[in-house]
């Protein structure tokens, strides 16, 4: 009885079950046979121990629940309004996202995770129907990324990319990627996926987020960075599409 009580009270958090146990117990013990009655009390006095601080436990856990109740419906709502923010703009996910069924999204399928850096996701400020979003800047002939945070939706590519481009990287010691040498894309998720979309420096991330055939991929949305030289040598322009690209075959 004792030993049953002490691995509950290690394994639970609400000690409901380790009370209930308790006071079965204590109850089972009130009337020892002749002989054991100093042996039955010495086991009802540890009994009481855990079923006082079993009761503690769950007194604790019953004036908790409305906070616990509270924060987990505030957690639906926002899910909820973030969702249909998703709808309401058109934007696609892989994984899927199913906007209708908030109630079993799951915050980890827009967790953005990177070595050495904290979890960041999508995100809006109470009473703000902004979105501000993680963006990757990729920069494909270089093999190169940046990470940017909080970049709310209503900015400008340029705004958001000026401050990285404004002073050269460690690799990029000619500063060959500043703005004036450089034209913005994103790859579109179609048959051919080779197949990118130029997007303008004006253009707000907003905006290029919700192009047809752009996937926002594990909650991250990407751009792709490239000097003009670059492009001059190895992509082509689709025929009959306009702002379309491919590589060139070598």
């Amino acid at each position: 009885m004792i030993r049953c009580c002490e691995l509950l009270s290690e394994f639970e958090k609400t000690g409901k079950r380790t009370l209930q146990f308790a006071t079965n117990f204590i109850e089972k013990l009130e009337s020892p046979p002749e002989g054991r009655e100093k042996e039955f009390a010495e086991a009802k006095e540890k009994l009481k121990v855990f079923k006082e601080i079993a009761a503690k436990l769950v007194a604790k856990e019953k004036e908790e629940a409305p906070k616990r109740q509270a924060a987990l419906l505030k957690d639906l709502q926002k899910k909820e309004k973030l969702l249909q923010m998703f709808k309401k703009r058109g934007l696609e996910f892989r994984p899927e996202i199913d906007f209708v069924n908030f109630r079993e999204f799951e915050w980890t399928m827009l967790d953005v995770n990177f070595p050495h850096r904290p979890t960041t996701r999508v995100d809006f400020e109470a009473g703000s129907d902004i979105l501000e979003w993680p963006l990757m800047l990729q920069y494909p002939e270089t093999a190169q990324t940046d990470l940017l945070t909080e970049c709310p939706e209503t900015y400008t590519i340029e705004t958001l990319i000026q401050p990285v481009l404004e002073q050269p990287a460690e690799w990029d010691r000619n500063h060959a990627f500043k703005l004036p040498n450089i034209r913005v894309f994103i790859a579109l998720d179609i048959f051919d996926d080779e197949q990118i979309k130029e997007i303008s420096l004006d253009d707000t991330l907003g905006n290029v987020i919700s192009n047809k055939d752009y996937l926002i991929v594990q909650g991250l949305p990407v751009i792709q960075i490239y000097t003009k030289n670059y492009i001059a040598s190895k992509l082509a322009p689709v025929e009959g599409k306009i702002g379309i690209y491919k590589f060139k075959k070598v």
